[in-house]
C-alpha cells in the first residue's frame, strides 16, 4: 500500500481521523504492515503484550473474551476501518484487554507504542476517544464482567485519566494530610 493510500485509510480510522494530515503523514512511515495467510490467535486476553496499536486495513479481526471453559464470549468482528488495541494499550497495563483471532487474508498496520502514547499525550481528543470508548464498553455488563481491574491505581500508563474508568468499589480512599499555613516542609539539622 502506498503512503498516500495508508493516509487515506488512517483518515477514515477512528480516532486517527481527528489528527492533522501532516501527523497523518509522520504515523504513516512508522507503520509495520502484516498479513495472516491463514486464521491466527493474534491477541490472548490478558496475556498478550500489546507492541502497538492495529489499523485493520483488510479482512476481519475477531475479538472476544475466553471465559474459564474457554468459550468465546463478548464476540465482535472489526473489519476496516478499525484500530484495535488502543483501551488495552491506555487502561490495561498494555496487555490485551480481548482476544483477538485475525482471519486469513487480513492485513493490518500496527502503530508501535511509542508513538501511540506521544500522540496521546499531544493530542487530548485522540487520546479521550480511547477512554470515553472504554467507559461505554463498561455499561455492558457481560463485557465489565471479563475486565480485570489493575491491582493497583499507579499501574496504568496514563493513571489519572484511569480514575473515569474505574468502578467507584475499586477507588481507595485516604486521608487528607494537613498542617498548619507556616509549617516547614523540611527540618533542618541545628
Amino acid at each position: 500500500m502506498t503512503e498516500e493510500k495508508i493516509i487515506s485509510l488512517l483518515k477514515i480510522t477512528e480516532p486517527f481521523h481527528l489528527l492533522p494530515e501532516t501527523v497523518l503523514a509522520e504515523i504513516s512511515e512508522t507503520l509495520i504492515k502484516t498479513e495472516f495467510s491463514k486464521d491466527r490467535l493474534v491477541y490472548r486476553q490478558e496475556v498478550t503484550e500489546m507492541t502497538g496499536v492495529d489499523i485493520i486495513s483488510s479482512g476481519e479481526y475477531e475479538t472476544f473474551f475466553f471465559d474459564a471453559a474457554e468459550n468465546k464470549r463478548c464476540l465482535t468482528k472489526h473489519h476496516s476501518p478499525y484500530c484495535f488495541g488502543g483501551i488495552s494499550v491506555v487502561l490495561n497495563r498494555v496487555r490485551a484487554l480481548k482476544s483477538a483471532i485475525a482471519k486469513k487474508g487480513t492485513v493490518v498496520y500496527t502503530l508501535p507504542r511509542k508513538e501511540f502514547y506521544e500522540l496521546c499525550n499531544a493530542y487530548e481528543d485522540f487520546f479521550h476517544y480511547f477512554t470515553s470508548d472504554f467507559g461505554k464498553r463498561m455499561l455492558d455488563e457481560e463485557f465489565s464482567h471479563f475486565v480485570k481491574t489493575p491491582a493497583t491505581f499507579e499501574e496504568s500508563y496514563f493513571a489519572a485519566d484511569q480514575l473515569y474508568s474505574r468502578k467507584i468499589e475499586g477507588i481507595a480512599y485516604k486521608s487528607i494530610v494537613s498542617c498548619e499555613e507556616n509549617t516547614p516542609v523540611l527540618k533542618l539539622p541545628n
